[in-house]
């Protein structure tokens, strides 16, 4: 399942991002470094937009380049990963480095094979204590 490959490919230890340094993240750090500013310059804090929505027009995008999708590990790993903030309700630290092969519950298969669904048990979300 590509799932259970996508949790797999999640957990290699040899293979850690780190957004800060890797050339991939250069110009979304750029990006991030001059909205901050701006944002400080206008008086409105460092987060203030932390909470908007990402528009179906973004993951459009994010899908059209390949940096979502099923065309490789990572791209897998970064649909599972909206998968589990933006469908689950995982918290996008902690909760989705919790999630175990156990944790996800199949819903019956399709014809080809497939689930219908594939949903997260409670054992993540129910151990929240705080803003943690």
């Amino acid at each position: 399942s590509h799932h259970l490959q996508c949790v797999h490919v999640s957990k290699r230890k040899n293979n850690p991002v780190n957004v800060k340094v890797d050339p991939a993240f250069k110009v979304v750090m750029e990006m991030l470094k001059l909205k901050t500013s701006e944002s400080q310059a206008a008086g409105r804090g460092i987060a203030c937009d932390a909470k908007k929505a990402l528009e179906p027009k973004h993951l459009r995008l994010a899908l059209e380049k390949g940096s979502i999708g099923r065309g490789g590990p990572k791209p897998l790993v970064t649909s599972v990963y909206l998968v589990a903030v933006l469908g689950w309700g995982c918290r996008a630290g902690a909760e989705c480095h919790m999630i175990e092969n156990r944790d996800l519950l199949y819903g019956p298969r399709r014809k080809d094979g497939v689930p219908e669904w594939i949903r997260l048990s409670e054992r993540i979300t129910k151990t929240r204590q705080g803003n943690a």
